[in-house]
């Protein structure tokens, strides 16, 4: 928590965090962030422990009262004797942990609180009203450049207000119509809140140039809160007149768009979002990853729109849980929207309640007004406190939290020991190992792969040409380095020659072992490194390794030859210490290793080439050299082809072969690295000084930057490399239920693995359920209001399991670089990829639906028969799977997750509001319909109510109540039928979400 100091809080192997009391006392006087923390890790749904290692009263009214002295500190000016009772505190201190730890230094406590508060604090250059103007300008500018996202924002906006306003086309001064407007509130007061987890996004993606600039106290964080606060207030004011003015028109609301109502409207919908934005802010800044963040909005944001006062007035929640109905900050926006549409409007029919005669009724029976209730400008008013609570929250975070990117932990001598490439025995002779890479290559193995390509041209759009002519060839024993300045169409050729282009037209001729390449015949064959490592999450080195040739290696191979294969890269790569570590968490070196591994695993004891695009971006001069030395090892047995971009002396060293492109994608040579500087040489050019550049340096300052440069004519191939191989008719492809295993365990596991979010998603769940049940317990039969309030109660439960899946928004994101990546090489196609996610998600969508039914259901009382029980599970499980596959196809059909989290609040909000309670069916216009048929939402609420129903007596009051209820929104009576119109719709989503996998692709290349 202290820039320059070594952490204070460490992890020991029993998954807790260990604070020292020593340290305790030093750090407690002058950061309280420490407290901040410990909040933070205590609020944690997985419940870790944060406990001192001094375990006695003592301490702990020992850091008391060091904590009242550091408040002191902040009242009062900092004199020398409040510096001389913080220091003796802290003496005192290392005295009582004398006696409580004899191993604590009581002198050492008292030096090093003297030194902290001796030592200045950071010093800034400019002042904070500067701070600010720099850190608004730079947002305001982020703003205008970003036009997609701010018109992504808008539009979404737009879209909403446009599509609700449809669905609440022109109500009418009915009951029904009443009821459905409250219902339109409701739907574009939870649209505004949730999507206010856009933010969530946006904040992650920025958070390590903040802390990094923070801690370099580039300026104080306060300038930085009010600058994002203020850059934004136009985009929200904009997006909220604009959502108004289209709902309240299309919608018919109260007086037309030139009244005081219609400004009222718009002042609390702009609340609301700035509310709801301020909220997601806090929670990104309080949690440490993406997904947790995201998991918790949602969550947090359904349990507030639920306790809004709509789904159950606020006379009948239960007294232990009306604090949850003020904490919401929907509640006073929802009531001041209400009022302002309702209070004094005339009802023409009273066919749902006789004693509804206005819409103040409706107000009253909703317990939204009385006499002495506010107007709703003054509720506008108080309802900005939850803003300035949650921005407050926010800014105390920024200050106090740091979650930057943690270092690897310091490696072990072993481990130094492997990360290097040690003690490699050469097999070759003397006179072997003292010839060039040229005269290796033209004596290579006959059961080796080569590649050839002549007269290579790319183009795109029509006429611009990339490559022009390039003509080469690879056999193994060659490691060539692609070099050229930026732009000269390295990555290009290196795409082309790899099959990885998915647009343009390409000309020319490509020959692997003599024969015309073709994807579907020798996609094996050619294994590919990315420029940056795309793994998959959660997954350990060998995983990763062992994987790929399971998805790869002809099904002949057995386990225990796929084992040896594993074991074989693994040493040869030198990543035994790492094995069993999670892959994606280990540094830049030992990540390559493992792409360059798992590459090399699917052309194992194959016939194979080795493409690898900037293996070094990233790393440093030792660690680049040490993956070439990887790269040339590797070359020994196959053709390696890579790109670089400016290499140091010592990897120019290991080239042993060169392909120089100059601007256009034109060859300017192409042959051994030691004949480069003669060749540049003999077409006129200065010659080679090693004493002031290497030879790459010396390639692109001469013979890349000249226009007139002729084109290189390639040398002939030696003559043995042309050689069809057998190999590719013995190949057999792992069978589809191998790869579906394969694909199905690997995506469980990376569930289960992130515990901190599989964790704090089940227990937020169990705690709503709670919640839900206990809210909606000991209600009777006897009015309307209890019937509708065990409606509400469905829908409530329905809709937390739908937009629960939308937790998985991130995560799949995040792996599209690996999908892509083993798409591409031919390892499975979309539909196994869509098949194995739709399965593993399965057992965890069991788990939430049960988690969130279960309690819910027994403590509200409802129906215990065995078979309504099972079919409520039912109905649920399929309702969650149907959303889990538009969660799927939103995702298919974004490109990020800003666009992703936008489009799926629009559909879901769509959705909901023909969820079959939001929106009387009486009301419903006749032309939006359709959305009423495929709204997953309304078949899961439908049948769950219509089988609540059937099972109280038929000379109840409450079932001819129910009865009613159901014809007013039109809910079928066959639950037969409601169930397979669930199943067509989850079919339907399904098909059409691996429909867009195939058909959209977010990464042409």
């Amino acid at each position: 928590l202290v820039p320059g100091s070594r952490p204070c809080l460490t992890w020991n192997n029993s998954g807790t965090y260990v604070l020292p009391l020593h340290q305790c006392l030093i750090f407690l006087p002058r950061y309280v962030q420490i407290l901040a923390h410990t909040t933070s890790v205590m609020m944690c749904p997985a419940m870790t422990v944060f406990f001192l290692q001094g375990r006695c009263l003592a301490a702990r009214l020992i850091l008391i009262s060091n904590w009242m002295a550091a408040q002191s500190s902040r009242l009062f000016a900092r004199s020398a004797t409040l510096r001389s009772t913080k220091i003796l505190v802290a003496f005192c201190g290392g005295i009582l942990c004398r006696r409580i730890r004899p191993n604590a230094m009581a002198p050492h406590v008292a030096q090093k609180a003297l030194e902290m508060e001796t030592s200045s604090s950071p010093i800034f250059k400019s002042s904070l009203y500067s701070q600010f103007w720099t850190c608004l300008t730079r947002e305001i500018v982020m703003n205008v450049r970003e036009k997609s996202k701010s018109f992504a924002r808008l539009m979404r906006s737009v879209l909403v207000a446009f599509v609700t306003g449809l669905v609440f086309w022109q109500l009418d001064n009915t009951q029904a119509g009443a009821i459905s407007r409250l219902g339109a509130i409701a739907t574009i007061v939870g649209f505004v809140g949730y999507d206010g987890v856009e933010e969530i996004t946006m904040i992650f993606a920025s958070r390590d140039v903040f802390y990094m600039q923070r801690n370099s106290g580039y300026f104080r964080v306060v300038s930085f809160w009010l600058a994002y606060i203020i850059a934004d207030i136009p985009l929200v004011l904009v997006q909220s007149v604009l959502l108004s003015a289209i709902f309240y028109g299309m919608a018919g609301f109260r007086d037309g768009l030139l009244s005081f109502h219609f400004v009222m409207f718009t002042l609390l919908i702009l609340q609301v979002t700035m509310t709801g934005r301020a909220w997601t802010s806090f929670i990104s800044n309080l949690l440490p990853s993406e997904n947790l963040a995201l998991t918790i909005a949602l969550l947090t944001n359904d349990m507030f729109w639920n306790f809004q006062g709509y789904f159950l007035p606020a006379d009948l929640i239960p007294k232990g849980w009306i604090w949850l109905y003020h904490a919401s900050y929907f509640t006073g926006t929802f009531k001041a929207l209400a009022v302002n549409e309702l209070h004094g409007l005339p009802l023409k029919d009273r066919k749902m309640n006789l004693a509804w005669e206005s819409g103040t009724d409706v107000l009253s029976s909703y317990s939204f007004y009385s006499p002495s209730h506010y107007h709703p400008i003054y509720i506008w008013l108080f309802s900005w406190g939850f803003y300035f609570l949650f921005q407050i929250l926010s800014l105390a975070c920024m200050s106090c939290l740091n979650f930057e990117a943690q270092p690897i932990a310091p490696p072990t001598a072993e481990l130094l020991e492997d990360h290097h490439l040690v003690g490699i025995e050469e097999s070759v002779s003397s006179s072997e190992s003292d010839s060039s890479n040229a005269s290796r290559s033209a004596t290579a193995a006959p059961s080796r792969s080569s590649l050839q390509f002549r007269n290579l041209s790319y183009t795109v759009k029509g006429d611009i040409r990339l490559l022009d002519n390039v003509s080469g060839f690879a056999v193994p024993g060659m490691l060539i380095a692609m070099l050229g300045p930026s732009g000269a169409g390295k990555s290009t050729l290196l795409d082309v020659l790899a099959m990885r282009k998915t647009q343009g037209t390409i000309t020319g001729e490509i020959l692997i072992n003599g024969e015309p390449m073709s994807f579907s015949k020798h996609k094996r064959m050619v294994a590919y490194v990315e420029q940056f490592d795309s793994l998959p999450s959660e997954t350990t080195v060998r995983e990763v390794i062992s994987q790929t040739a399971q998805l790869t290696l002809s099904s002949e191979y057995d386990r225990e030859e796929r084992e040896e294969i594993v074991d074989e890269l693994i040493e040869k790569l030198q990543l035994e210490s790492v094995q069993d570590r999670i892959a994606t968490h280990l540094s830049g070196p030992l990540r390559k290793k493992t792409s360059i591994a798992a590459a090399l695993a699917s052309v194992a004891n194959e016939s194979g080439l080795l493409f690898a695009d900037e293996p070094t971006t990233g790393l440093d001069s030792s660690d680049a050299l040490n993956i070439m030395q990887n790269l040339e090892y590797v070359s020994r047995d196959l053709p390696v082809i890579c790109t670089i971009h400016q290499p140091s002396r010592e990897l120019v060293e290991s080239f042993g072969w060169v392909l120089l492109l100059k601007e256009g994608g034109v060859v300017t040579y192409f042959g051994p690295s030691e004949h480069l500087a003669s060749y540049c040489q003999s077409q006129g050019y200065p010659p080679f000084n090693p004493d002031e550049e290497n030879l790459a340096e010396y390639a692109l300052r001469t013979i890349c930057q000249d226009d007139n440069a002729k084109p290189f004519d390639a040398p002939d191939p030696p003559s043995d490399m042309v050689r069809p191989t057998s190999s590719s008719a013995s190949y057999k492809a792992p069978s589809f239920l191998t790869t579906l295993s394969v694909l199905v365990r690997r995506r469980f596991l990376a569930d289960w693995r992130d515990r901190m979010t599989l964790v704090t998603r089940m227990f937020s769940l169990i705690f709503l359920s709670f919640t839900f049940g206990t809210m909606f317990t000991g209600l009777a039969l006897n009015t309307m209001a209890d019937v509708m309030a065990r409606l509400s109660l469905i829908f409530s439960l329905i809709t937390l399991m739908c937009w629960t899946q939308a937790y998985k928004l991130s995560s799949v994101i995040l792996e599209r670089p690996c999908y892509y990546r083993e798409v591409g090489s031919g390892m499975y196609d979309e539909a196994t990829y869509f098949l194995a996610s739709t399965l593993a998600d399965t057992p965890y969508i069991i788990a939430q639906v049960l988690v969130v039914t279960i309690p819910a259901y027994m403590i509200a009382g409802l129906s215990l028969q065995p078979s309504a029980f099972f079919m409520f599970l039912v109905a649920a499980w399929l309702c969650s799977e149907a959303s889990s596959s538009g969660v799927r196809l939103v995702i298919a059909l974004s490109p990020n997750t800003t666009i992703a989290c936008g489009l799926l609040s629009v559909l879901y909000t769509l959705y909901m509001t023909f969820g079959g309670f939001l929106l009387v069916f009486e009301a419903m216009p006749k032309f939006s319909i359709v959305f009423y048929y495929i709204s997953f939402f309304r078949y899961g609420v439908s049948y769950c109510f219509a089988g609540e129903v059937s099972t109280w007596p038929q000379d109840s009051v409450g079932y001819r109540i129910g009865r009613d209820i159901m014809g007013q929104y039109g809910i079928d009576e066959s639950g037969t039928q409601l169930l397979l119109g669930l199943i067509v719709v989850l079919a339907a989503n399904r098909l059409l979400c691996l429909l867009v996998l195939k058909c959209v692709k977010h990464n042409k290349r």
